[in-house]
């Protein structure tokens, strides 16, 4: 998995602060509608390396079906849970059956704090909390990198297709200056939907012993626009009462 450094691959410096960024992802979750986007994930550590494909389905604000990525404790046992909402109540699908129904408003957060931590082994999750919901997770990363060591940048892209033009941004936040211990967001600049997270971070050993290898993670969404009849009504449905 490879990160870019700043300033390299056709990114550039852009007038618009990581800040901004965040917020911008984070509210296009918060009102998306008519939209399916599928999604890879990856993690790769010391121990292993866990994969996981799943689907995104949303086809009102406030109703959805997410899978998403669960690691239980070794990524080589990597799973998924898949969350529903039927835009009054809220319930997962996990080990074979339904938990935590509830009234929507009151859906348990799916990421907690501080999120950089979680970054790596919860991205998946971290990628959707905001679907049709309060959290505001790429927000939360923001705020909390700069007070803990991370140099944080914003840059732009442009990519052209025939007559037309597509920009391109990203949140890169490095430690130390390097590129071993490191986080990127990437976004476009029409819907503000996640496309690319990214992560990697050194891991510690004792004195003497060899350096491991580092623990990379990668979550790479598709998004496409989607009529409500081409959902099957059925995937939203929870346990009666």
């Amino acid at each position: 998995m490879i990160i870019a450094v700043a300033g390299t691959a056709g990114w550039a410096k852009t007038n618009i602060t990581p800040a901004q960024i965040a917020a911008k992802m984070d509210q296009s979750l918060k009102v998306l509608k008519q939209t399916k986007g599928q999604y890879r994930y990856m993690v790769d550590t010391p121990k292993g390396r866990g994969v996981a494909f799943g689907d995104l389905w949303v086809p009102s604000a406030g109703k959805y079906r997410l899978e998403v990525p669960f690691i239980p404790s070794d990524p080589r046992d990597l799973t998924k849970q898949t969350l529903v909402s039927d835009g009054t109540r809220f319930g997962m699908i996990a080990a074979g059956g339904w938990q935590n129904v509830r009234p929507k408003a009151q859906r348990p957060n799916l990421v907690s704090k501080p999120v950089r931590s979680k970054w790596l082994y919860q991205m998946g999750r971290i990628a959707v909390a905001g679907i049709g919901s309060g959290e505001r997770p790429f927000s939360d990363l923001v705020r909390e990198l700069g007070p803990n060591g991370y140099r944080i940048v914003a840059e732009q892209r442009v990519l052209v297709a025939g007559t037309g033009k597509t920009t391109f941004y990203r949140i890169l936040a490095t430690k130390s200056g390097s590129l071993l211990d490191s986080i990127e967001l990437t976004t476009v600049g029409t819907s503000w939907l996640p496309l690319n997270l990214r992560g990697r971070r050194a891991v510690a050993v004792k004195k003497g012993e060899a350096a491991a290898k580092p623990v990379t993670a990668l979550w790479t969404a598709r998004w496409e626009p989607a009529r409500p009849l081409e959902f099957d009504q059925k995937k939203f449905e929870l346990p009666k009462k």
